[in-house]
């Protein structure tokens, strides 16, 4: 069921790389795994920087928590005002900048999309996929997988002088989208939040979700429980073990998740702050159910709160026809204009 750390073991957070691909909930392949615990479907170098298109900038940053800075891009519109901002966060997994998967880049077309259309757009790798060697050594939480450095992006960019420090928002997708609500919790000045594919729910039931749309057997579905059970028992166990793994995730990493009051602060956020949820509708890893799951918890009339679903986007929000499955990954796409016009809208209506 679980597994304790040994010298070959799979990096920490293998699983939720093969959740971003799509691997335990879309109809595909196991993908064999690389040496250093990455998806062969994720870059394993930070890609270079893309052709500039016109009226648009990029800025090489550092964002830093402390110990580990993290390699950072600014995309900035040309511009003489301040203009809003947006700050992108990760789903699971070991994640560059781009949140590249195959050759396909959700963050940079949503940086150069949004920048066309004047808005200001910071992303950065991810900690466990910068320092992949040295996060393998020491216990390591939510709040270092992704907390942290989203925090010490905000602070980045309320310094910046391009930046509007009143018209900063959080953007993320997948599971990012969940941190959003946490986050602004955390950043009362925060404006507002967008969740691209996120979900209210929590990780391990979603997981199971995946599972039970694969044709498994009822015995492979019971060890599935089972795991799911182990997990949500580690809310009552003190101390969680930084090196126990159930499902490439040590104990650490799930009890300090799930103590994350997601749909909580999501909420209370939504009462006070714009928040734009947006969905595919061709989803195979986060279903059109968590979109109806955050209009019920949020409400479906609450004038804070907009709901966009896209019938041909698939959960890295590229278009795509018939039934959704993890190998249109591989085929080379973009984010449609239409996504951007619709966050780029929402922000310059938020006044």
């Amino acid at each position: 069921m679980g597994r304790p750390r040994s010298g070959n073991s799979v990096f920490l957070f293998v699983l939720f790389s093969a959740l971003l691909l799509g691997l335990t909930g879309c109809r595909t392949k196991q993908l064999p795994e690389r040496a250093d615990g990455s998806s062969n479907g994720l870059s394993p170098t930070l890609s270079s920087a893309p052709a500039q298109n016109k009226g648009v900038q990029e800025v090489s940053l550092e964002v830093s928590a402390g110990e580990y800075p993290l390699s950072a891009r600014l995309t900035l519109p040309d511009s003489m005002e301040k203009v809003p901002a947006v700050i992108l966060l990760h789903g699971s997994g070991v994640n560059d900048m781009d949140e590249t998967v195959h050759s396909n880049k959700l963050f940079r077309d949503l940086a150069q999309g949004l920048a066309q259309r004047g808005i200001a757009v910071l992303r950065y790798n991810k900690r466990s996929y910068q320092y992949h060697d040295e996060l393998l050594e020491i216990p390591a939480g939510v709040e270092e997988d992704a907390l942290e450095d989203a925090l010490a992006a905000y602070r980045l960019l309320r310094e910046r002088p391009e930046v509007d420090m009143s018209r900063i928002y959080y953007a993320g997708h997948s599971q990012g989208g969940g941190f959003t609500g946490v986050l602004a919790q955390r950043e009362p000045d925060v404006r507002g939040v967008i969740s691209l594919a996120g979900t209210p729910r929590r990780l391990e039931d979603i997981t199971y979700e995946q599972y039970k749309r694969m044709n498994l057997t009822e015995d492979q579905l019971a060890q599935v429980r089972a795991i799911v059970q182990a997990i949500k028992a580690l809310d009552s166990k003190e101390e969680p073990d930084p090196f126990f793994y159930y499902w490439g995730a040590s104990e650490l990493y799930w009890k300090t998740l799930n103590s994350l009051d997601i749909s909580g602060d999501m909420k209370k956020t939504a009462e006070s702050r714009p928040v734009l949820i947006l969905q595919g509708e061709r989803d195979c890893q986060v279903f059109m159910e968590d979109f109806a799951l955050w209009k019920e918890l949020l409400g479906e009339d609450n004038p804070q709160v907009t709901y966009r679903s896209y019938p041909k986007l698939n959960h890295l929000f590229l278009e795509g026809e018939g039934e959704p499955n993890a190998e249109e990954y591989e085929i080379p796409g973009q984010v449609p204009g239409y996504v951007m016009d619709d966050i780029a809208d929402w922000i310059f209506c938020d006044r």
